[in-house]
């Protein structure tokens, strides 16, 4: 196992940034690393750690938030420094929506702080909470009204598709039955529109008109 560059690996995916040290640090931190790899380690110690990885160090309370307090981890190990670490992005990504600007964010807050942040504020709320809350709501002054499986086709979000593409159809029918003499003659003017064009939705409106055509007498 190569802790050195796991470490590195872990405290960029932390930061989202290099990680850039020289050969003595490297060694200093390697030589760290293979002796408390599995031994315990505090908010000091692991902020030593970021320090030989020329990185800022974090304040107590972010790292009692995503170090200290994983579940069911009884001790922050730096073998377990990866949990925590996703535990973060977690609530980065769903926060910020970037890993560097939350990290440079929440690190320098403490604990109560990055748990009352605008972004971050209603993910902390515990699951009974959330619970007592719904059940407060008062009752719904008016119902939703239930629309019938065979009616369906008549929600908004599908209909007006529908009635775009129909109302296509209809002006392509219009404008080829002003210069058509009889059905045969307007599938054939249709059939040559068809082969002009190379847009996907116009060559399947012509076809459905094409369709339209051959099961209605229009002439």
């Amino acid at each position: 196992m190569d802790e050195l560059q796991n470490f590195k690996r872990w405290i960029k995916l932390l930061t989202d940034s290099s990680i850039l040290i020289d050969d003595s640090e490297a060694s200093i931190l390697a030589g760290i690393l293979k002796e408390k790899w599995d031994t315990r380690i505090d908010f000091n110690e692991f902020n030593e750690l970021l320090l030989l990885c020329n990185k800022d160090r974090v304040s107590k309370g972010f790292f009692e938030l995503f170090f200290s307090e994983i579940p069911k981890v009884e001790e922050t190990k730096i073998s377990n420094i990866p949990l925590g670490i996703e535990s973060f992005r977690k609530y980065a990504m769903i926060g910020f929506g970037n890993f560097k600007y939350a990290y440079r964010t929440l690190s320098r807050l403490e604990k109560q702080e990055i748990q009352n942040h605008i972004f971050l504020k209603k993910w902390f709320v515990q699951t009974s909470e959330r619970i007592s809350c719904f059940k407060s709501r008062p009752n719904r002054i008016a119902d939703i009204e239930k629309i019938e499986k065979d009616n369906t086709f008549l929600t908004g979000y599908l209909s007006s598709t529908n009635m775009k593409h129909d109302i296509s159809c209809h002006e392509t029918l219009n404008n080829a039955i002003s210069n058509a003499i009889d059905c045969d003659n307007l599938i054939e003017i249709l059939a040559t529109k068809l082969d002009a064009t190379q847009a996907h939705d116009e060559k399947a409106i012509i076809s459905s008109s094409m369709a339209k055509v051959r099961s209605q007498s229009l002439f």
